[in-house]
């Protein structure tokens, strides 16, 4: 099968908008994510920049480190000639020790991702605005 997709880095926005036509989000396959979980994850990042727009709050993106921060450099990275991936490590910053093994650098890599969106999360303006399910 053939999948359709912009060219993210040229048309995007840092918020998923269309350059072209501010207001105009795109999300999901269409963006060049690949598979139902990095589709999801596009479709989840659209949302909350979407609602910190019509909030009128700060634009806060997730950090770098984080797989949600992996999808939103790839889809702002230049490329020759840019294709749809599946969130990587190459999408995130490498760990600062690079002497560790493999399965030890992995897991130093997920710890720090998962402190760095936890303190993203509690310090970002549109989670504090918007309701809590609990």
């Amino acid at each position: 099968h053939r999948n359709t997709f912009v060219n993210s880095p040229k048309m995007l926005d840092e918020r998923m908008q269309l350059r072209a036509k501010p207001h105009v989000y795109l999300a999901g396959q269409i963006t060049g994510v690949e598979g139902y979980v990095e589709s999801c994850a596009g479709g989840l990042l659209c949302a909350l920049m979407l609602a910190e727009t019509l909030l009128g709050l700060p634009f806060t993106p997730p950090p770098k480190t984080t797989a949600l921060g992996g999808i939103l450099t790839h889809l702002s990275r230049e490329q020759p000639n840019y294709q749809p991936s599946n969130i990587t490590w190459a999408c995130m910053p490498a760990h600062e020790n690079r002497k560790l093994k493999k399965r030890d650098r992995y897991q130093a890599l997920s710890e720090r991702a998962l402190a760095d969106f936890t303190a993203w999360r509690e310090t970002s303006a549109v989670f504090a605005a918007t309701p809590s399910a609990e």
